[in-house]
């Protein structure tokens, strides 16, 4: 019996059940809070125990809606926006129900505003500390210490790379390059593109780069020529992704950098 027990305390998630905890008392403040926020800050004595008796109901439920919608399968590490959509649509769905239950066992005294402010506010909790944790753990990417790279595109292919980049132990980006004009001074993945793949000597020597990545699979070898030109002339070392006949035909993966 004792062993059977250790073997199932082995196989427990602890990082879900902490995510889980986490939620919960997200749940819970984002309850109280919502009746807070509908009295100026200043709940009233009769429904101060309308929003702890209430709890009492809404809190199980919203729990049971969390596991039942599966939001501990997803990583925190990698949380993006189709959690965040799960979020959205579970907190709903349980709010729903939770309204429901309190209509059915006539709990009263639960303003009709805190079926806005409660799912709002969860959603934040929720959504916020799970962008905040994914921050913090990809902090070591904004390491001074680490290379800095120009990407020379600004396309999809470096979309795919900035991802992998983000976890690379080595470099960090400094700024993309693009020949489309109606690209400049915009963001990708909040990275800026710089100006036209051109002025690559003068943001290489102006960022002390020593490294470009050719992140643009669609290039002619023309193209593609010039590009390294570029880089010889900046004094880069040049890397590119794959070809685009390789990513298509699955050969190679965008981070197989040569």
């Amino acid at each position: 019996m004792l062993t059977a027990i250790k073997q199932q305390l082995r196989s427990v998630n602890y990082l879900a059940f902490s995510a889980f905890a986490h939620d919960v008392v997200a749940a819970c403040a984002a309850w109280i809070c919502a009746f807070w926020l509908r009295f100026n800050l200043d709940i009233p004595a009769p429904f101060m125990f309308s929003a702890a008796e209430s709890a009492l109901i809404a809190v199980p439920i919203q729990a049971s809606f969390f596991w039942l919608f599966g939001l501990y399968r997803g990583i925190w590490r990698f949380a993006s926006l189709p959690d965040l959509r799960n979020i959205v649509i579970t907190v709903c769905v349980a709010t729903l129900a939770i309204f429901t239950a309190l209509q059915m066992i006539g709990i009263s005294g639960v303003p009709r505003s805190v079926a806005l402010l409660y799912p709002l506010l969860l959603i934040i909790l929720m959504g916020g500390n799970r962008a905040l944790y994914r921050g913090w753990k990809d902090r070591a990417h904004y390491d001074l210490q680490r290379e800095p790279v120009i990407v020379l595109g600004a396309g999809a292919a470096a979309a795919t790379l900035i991802g992998d980049i983000l976890r690379h132990p080595k470099w960090r980006i400094v700024g993309l390059l693009d020949d489309d004009p109606r690209k400049h001074n915009r963001s990708l993945h909040g990275y800026r593109v710089l100006g036209n793949l051109a002025s690559l000597p003068f943001w290489a020597k102006s960022l002390h780069v020593q490294m470009a990545i050719i992140a643009i699979p669609s290039m002619t070898p023309e193209q593609r020529y010039r590009a390294i030109r570029l880089c010889e002339q900046a004094h880069v070392q040049a890397m590119s992704v794959p070809a685009l006949d390789d990513l298509i035909s699955g050969e190679m993966q965008i981070a197989a950098l040569k």
